[in-house]
């Protein structure tokens, strides 16, 4: 029994990970859009003649995707009447949304929340319908929202008979439209801004602007005005004022950008001459003389260059991501290193380190990447969030063990695991460390660490391991 059950939690684990998976996400965000474009076409086509199953006929289905399509439109159209289309198109949207990432200015995004407020915008839009009267060609014996606006109207109606309010339809009307605008619109992430200025464009059509005036011909030349007499002052010095009649306003400031970090030039490396020979005469010759660091492969060389535009641009985005999901903060430190990018976020008040933790999955889904992590920035009181970079640089071991950190005398049996987030050798001491434990099987770092620990014997060093004097 506990075998079956670890088998199905594994299962489970394995089942949650591919569904969370990017490459996945991107497939259901395709396949969602294709069917969703279907369901649109099979609605445009939509003829209440069609077999389905409501109308019984042997006639040949008009509808463009056949049988299925007719199906499907009069389900749709029996369910939420013409409330149907924004639906199909909100479909649509999340769909490519999760395809190719963020759209409509990073705003349309398929989270949860979003999900729910458009299914809530939809059947409230669905019970505004039904709130009309159906015109007298309506084909359909539901009303204009279909059978769901049809139940929430009727609920309405009685709630409003039990309370004797007459008016039920114009109650119903007035409560579910603001509803079904606030919903859609949050889900597809509307702002009172776009209203604004949707407004104003439809003004600015409404009313153009007046055509420039026509030219005139110049006016005669008028003779100049005589002189005035020049007044009388009393002689004196003059005293002028020193205050300005006015106060200079404050500047605007807006918020501040992050800082990026600028990336170190990699430190000088010690590196043997390989035309002369290192002779060690205080060792007695045994016949076998460890491998020259020149046996490595030697790195091409390593140019410092950050794309700081491009840095300060995920780090809007990042906030962005961060806003979606309930967390306000700012990033005011971008430090880019070799393989992953630190972002330092400085959280508003309140904001729980674990609940940032949570989200690490979703950000990295968001942010299409393939793994995030985050952790507090020691002495800060910020939140480190660790993004890889798309475009890698390549580790090298000969860079690791030619360094500076690597040949220091204190390390007596140093172990090079790689490099810093800022580019630095990272260098372990296994004397340090007598009680060593390597978690997991096939990682690829725990990997890297047993192969350090075994090498780390083959390769010399410049400086000599410093011995610990012996007890008398």
């Amino acid at each position: 029994m506990s075998a079956a059950l670890a088998i199905g939690q594994r299962a489970w684990v394995s089942a949650r990970i591919l569904w969370g998976a990017p490459i996945t996400v991107k497939f259901r965000g395709v396949l969602q859009a294709l069917l969703a474009a279907l369901l649109l076409v099979a609605l445009i086509s939509w003829n209440p003649a069609d077999p389905s199953l409501n109308a019984a006929s042997g006639a040949e289905p008009t509808n463009w995707l056949g049988l299925n399509g007719a199906l499907f439109a009069d389900l749709f159209m029996q369910s939420l009447g013409l409330a149907a289309w924004p639906a199909a198109l909100l479909l649509i949207a999340f769909g490519l949304a999760a395809a190719i990432g963020d759209a409509i200015q990073q705003r349309l995004k398929p989270t949860p929340l979003k999900a729910l407020s458009a299914t809530g915008g939809v059947l409230a839009l669905s019970a505004a319908l039904s709130a009309l009267a159906a015109p007298a060609a309506w084909p359909l014996a539901a009303g204009l929202g279909g059978l769901w606006g049809d139940a929430i109207v009727g609920l309405i109606r009685m709630i409003c008979s039990g309370l004797r309010l007459p008016g039920a339809p114009v109650i119903a009307g007035l409560l579910f439209l603001p509803l079904a605008l606030w919903g859609i619109g949050y889900a597809v992430g509307l702002r009172f801004a776009d209203l604004a200025e949707g407004l104003a464009w439809a003004r600015g059509m409404r009313n153009p602007a007046p055509p420039p005036p026509k030219s005139r011909r110049p006016a005669a030349a008028k003779a100049p005005p005589r002189p005035r007499p020049a007044l009388e002052l009393d002689e004196g010095p003059v005293v002028l004022d020193p205050s300005p009649p006015w106060e200079a306003p404050d500047p605007v400031r807006g918020a501040p950008e992050p800082k990026v970090a600028a990336a170190k030039a990699p430190k000088p490396r010690r590196e043997a001459d390989d035309s002369q020979a290192a002779f060690d005469f205080a060792r007695p010759s045994t016949g076998f003389d460890l491998p020259p660091l020149s046996m490595l492969t030697k790195p091409a060389k390593r140019v410092a260059s950050v794309d700081e535009e491009a840095l300060k641009q995920n780090a809007k985005m990042l906030e962005g991501v961060l806003q979606e999901f309930g967390v306000r903060g700012v990033i005011d430190q971008i430090r880019p290193g070799p393989v992953v990018t630190l972002y330092e976020l400085v959280p508003a008040p309140g904001v729980k380190h674990g609940r940032v933790v949570a989200l690490s999955d979703d950000i990295a889904r968001s942010m299409s990447a393939r793994a995030c992590r985050i952790s507090v920035v020691p002495g800060r009181n910020a939140i480190g969030i660790e993004l890889p970079n798309a475009k890698r640089e390549t580790v090298y071991l000969r860079d690791l063990l030619a360094s500076t950190e690597y040949d220091k005398p204190a390390h007596l049996l140093p172990l090079a695991l790689g490099e810093t987030i800022g580019g630095e050798p990272y260098v372990a001491d296994l004397a340090r460390m007598p009680h060593l434990l390597i978690a997991g099987t096939t990682g690829p770092r725990c990997w890297s660490c047993r192969s350090m620990t075994a090498f780390r014997t083959c390769w010399p060093r410049s400086s000599p391991i410093p011995r610990r004097p012996s007890s008398p």
